[in-house]
């Protein structure tokens, strides 16, 4: 068994000697953090059925900032010991040797990711994953299991699911009970990406709140004039409210009764900053949350930069904006 990315990678890890064990396969942990890419660096990680700790390491290896493990059985601690202390990491990591549901009840910090995997024979999973829901936020718990999960588990939503060979992992976030959510941009103009995010965000709010940022030091490629058309166009079949606003976004929210705010993420360095700004954002409003939403796939290449670009070349826009729009901006590009 062998580190796979990040600092350590390469770096051999002791394994059970019981050929009954079964630890996550190298196949299962690569799949959980490509999937994780974009979040993993700087996350908080809990590793609740650690065994050799291949998983927290792993984290841990990726950039993870703070990597909890847990285990209560005798060779489990005494394999994940031999483990952190071969990485010269075990000052550096937090362990436990507790009951997971007694853990659970116990922790006040909160975790970007809590990974699951206990024994496949365990009885109860469902009340470990209904504990854990007290130890996330925005973050996600990721179950492993060796058949589909299928309970429904209260306050919790199942975001992904996927098979590897015997495993089964099941993605869990929070359900979030709250009315209006901030989406919030210059929208110069909207494009696809703007839309397929708000049709993610409209399924955790009732609605969502478009902020269109008004900087009178810039200028814009479109007028705000026109991206509120452009807006009200794209949106007019969701539940959405669109307004402009100047100065900071925490003022705007408050004056609109909103405390949840969605930012798209699509790289590292997307995180990087957009992380920055949450911590700022927090730092001028405690009762601020903001929730990180992943583009990938096709929506991942289109920004309103690569849009304006298009326009300005006269290039097919087709897949980059929302119809309704296309024959305006083609009229005026005229």
């Amino acid at each position: 068994m062998r580190i796979i990315g990040g600092e350590f990678k390469g770096r051999k890890l002791k394994e059970f000697s019981n050929i009954g064990v079964r630890p996550t396969s190298d196949m299962v942990r690569e799949s959980v953090f490509n999937i994780l890419n974009q979040v993993i660096e700087g996350a908080s990680f809990l590793d609740l059925f650690a065994g050799t700790g291949a998983m927290g390491i792993e984290a841990y290896s990726r950039g993870a900032d703070k990597v909890c493990f847990n285990d209560n059985s005798l060779e489990s601690k005494k394999l994940l010991k031999a483990n952190l202390s071969s990485l010269n990491i075990e000052n550096k990591v937090t362990t436990y040797s507790e009951n997971a549901l007694s853990l659970l009840s116990f922790l006040k910090e909160k975790f970007d990711v809590v990974y699951v995997d206990p024994p496949y024979n365990m009885e109860g999973i469902d009340k470990v994953i209904q504990a854990a829901k007290n130890v996330i936020d925005t973050g996600v718990i990721i179950l492993e299991t060796e058949k589909p999960f299928n309970v429904d588990i209260q306050g919790l939503k199942i975001v992904d699911s996927r098979r590897y060979g015997r495993a089964n992992l099941t993605f869990f976030k929070k359900r979030v009970k709250q009315d209006k959510c901030l989406f919030a941009g210059t929208f110069d103009p909207v494009t696809i990406g703007h839309v397929n995010l708000v049709k993610e965000i409209l399924k955790d709010f009732n609605s969502v709140l478009i902020g269109v940022g008004v900087n009178s030091e810039k200028t814009p490629f479109y007028s705000l004039e026109e991206r509120l058309n452009f807006l009200n166009l794209a949106f007019s079949d969701m539940p959405v409210e669109i307004k402009a606003y100047n100065g900071l976004t925490v003022n705007f929210m408050k004056e609109n009764g909103v405390k949840f705010t969605a930012r798209g993420i699509r790289d590292k360095k997307d995180l990087k900053y957009e992380k920055k700004m949450a911590e700022f954002n927090k730092s001028l409003a405690l009762d601020i949350t903001t929730l990180f939403y992943n583009v990938s796939g096709e929506y991942s290449k289109i920004s309103s930069s690569v849009v304006r670009d298009r326009i300005k070349n006269n290039l097919d826009l087709n897949g980059y904006l929302p119809e309704k729009i296309i024959p305006i901006i083609k009229k005026n590009n005229q």
